[in-house]
């Protein structure tokens, strides 16, 4: 591989990496239907809380509109991936050690590394295999996409108008 194809590579595992995290990011508007609610009010658990203990906040990933608009294309390169890969690129996007994703695969760290490179591997050749010319890694929908139609024919009902 030569240098420009190995910083594409790179550019690409860094969105989809950063796609994983966007997802994380995003609310979820339907979990507040899971959360179990009660009128009674908060109670101190423990003594550590009573005195003004608190767990240390860590500031949450708060995408920009362009790192919403580059998680579509990003999940649209991963869609070749098979569910174990996926996890392997999902676990990595929190920051876990190839040694602890081993451990939860029950293989070696080498077999985690080589696995997630893999995955890199298939989620760069299906970037290369939609990249349009004029805009690279830029995600086409393909010519059956209801989308296309549509504005075809607003586009024709408006000159049809004029």
């Amino acid at each position: 591989m030569d240098d420009g194809q190995l910083n594409i590579r790179h550019d690409v595992e860094r969105r989809i990496l950063r796609a994983c995290c966007t997802i994380r990011a995003l609310p979820d508007r339907d979990k507040r239907f899971f959360k179990i609610q009660s009128c009674w009010p908060e109670f101190v658990r423990d003594v550590e809380e009573a005195y003004g203990y608190d767990v240390a906040r860590v500031r949450r990933f708060c995408p920009s509109p362009a790192d919403i608009s580059d998680c579509l294309t990003a999940l649209a390169w991963a869609r070749v991936l098979h569910k174990r890969e996926w996890k392997l690129i999902w676990w990595r996007s929190f920051g876990i050690s190839f040694r602890h994703i081993g451990i939860k695969l029950g293989r070696s760290d080498e077999t985690a590394r080589r696995r997630y490179k893999e995955a890199i591997l298939a989620v760069w050749g299906e970037a290369m295999r939609t990249q349009n010319p004029l805009n690279p890694f830029a995600w086409s929908p393909g010519p059956t996409t209801p989308c296309k139609s549509v504005a075809n024919v607003a586009n024709g009902a408006r000159s049809m108008a004029r």
